[in-house]
Parts: structure tokens; C-alpha cells; sequence
């Protein structure tokens, strides 16, 4: 876990810490049970991480959300503010869907991390450029640059992959592994 994620844990645990003691000195009633807190940070403790590592490209809102919602429906049933009858399915439901959603929302979106990609020449009287574009904006140019074959930016990562042979270069380009998954994530565990 990344250093924003070790100090929302921490503070979770102090927070854990402190209503272990009002439950001990009667101030709450022993009715509340501290594992579904503990769920409640642990999903809260991984979104944070996600957001402030910006990899909801690849992680998702799912999972965190899901243990969120079951945390605080248990939670709030230990206080008395939901019944207890409340079926934990539709919440688990709504949780997924919505987890989904918003990952689809947060890959269809440029990422923070944009690559700068230059390939030179090398002596190389010849090449091949091939690019797996999915969706959005390409650009395509000439360089400028003497002793460059290519140069290119791309926003939210790229796979570069060059081969040589001889006086021939070949440069495949295409989205991170990360985002094929996240775009596809009925195919996870297949060879790309």
C-alpha cells in the first residue's frame, strides 16, 4: 500500500482504537460489532490508495466499493439506523454495477500519465510503424528530428516494442496492458 494508504489505515485503526474504548466505557452500545468498521476502512483505505495512485485504469472501483457498502450496511444496522432484516444482496448489487460504471467511466478518460516515446534510427535504412489504436484521437506526422525513425506522445501510457535486423527497424504501438484488460475483462488470462 502506497504512503497515502498507510495513514488512512492508520488513522482507521486509531478511529477502531477509539471505539473499542467507548464501546468498553458503555458511551456505545456493545451491539456495535467492529468488523464491519473494519470492512468500511479497509474498502474506504483501498479507494484512497487507488485515487491517489491514479491506477483506477487498471484496479477499478469495484472491490473497494463493495467492501464499503457491506461495512457500513452492517454498521449501520449495529446502530440502529437500518433494520436488521435489510437483505445485504441489492446493496452488493448496486455496489458492483456502480463499480463497474465508474471504472469504465475512469478508463474511457485520458489518464494522468502521459509517455513520450522516441525511436532512433540506428543506421537503419528502412522500417515499419504498426499502431493498435482503440479509440480517441490519433495523430499521425513526420519528425522533424534528424536520426529519428519516431517520435510520439501518448496520453495514458503506451506498449513500445522495436525490433531490428540489419538495416530494417519495426515498432509496434499500443495500449498498455493495463487498459486491454480493463476494456476486456472477459479475456484476463489470455495471451494478447
Amino acid at each position: 500500500m502506497r504512503r497515502s494508504g498507510s495513514v488512512f489505515v492508520a488513522v482507521a485503526l486509531i478511529g477502531t482504537g477509539v471505539l473499542l474504548l467507548l464501546r468498553d466505557a458503555g458511551v456505545v452500545s456493545r451491539e456495535v460489532r467492529v468488523w464491519p468498521l473494519l470492512v468500511l476502512v479497509f474498502g474506504a483505505a483501498m479507494l484512497v490508495d487507488r485515487l491517489a495512485a491514479g491506477s483506477l485504469r487498471e484496479d477499478g472501483f469495484a472491490w473497494p466499493l463493495v467492501l464499503i457498502a457491506v461495512g457500513a450496511l452492517f454498521l449501520l444496522q449495529d446502530l440502529g439506523v437500518v433494520e436488521r432484516e435489510l437483505s445485504v444482496w441489492p446493496v452488493l448489487l448496486i455496489a458492483v454495477g456502480l463499480g463497474i460504471a465508474l471504472s469504465g467511466l475512469a478508463v474511457g478518460r485520458p489518464g494522468g500519465e502521459v509517455a513520450v516515446e522516441v525511436v532512433p534510427l540506428d543506421g537503419a535504412a528502412a522500417g515499419r510503424v504498426v499502431l493498435r489504436h482503440g479509440a480517441g484521437r490519433l495523430s499521425v506526422g513526420a519528425t522533424h528530428e534528424p536520426g529519428t525513425f519516431l517520435e510520439g506522445t501518448f496520453v495514458g501510457g503506451v506498449d513500445r516494442r522495436v525490433e531490428r535486423r540489419a538495416e530494417r527497424v519495426e515498432v509496434r504501438l499500443g495500449p498498455p496492458a493495463g487498459v486491454l484488460r480493463a476494456l476486456a475483462p472477459w479475456r484476463r488470462g489470455r495471451g494478447r
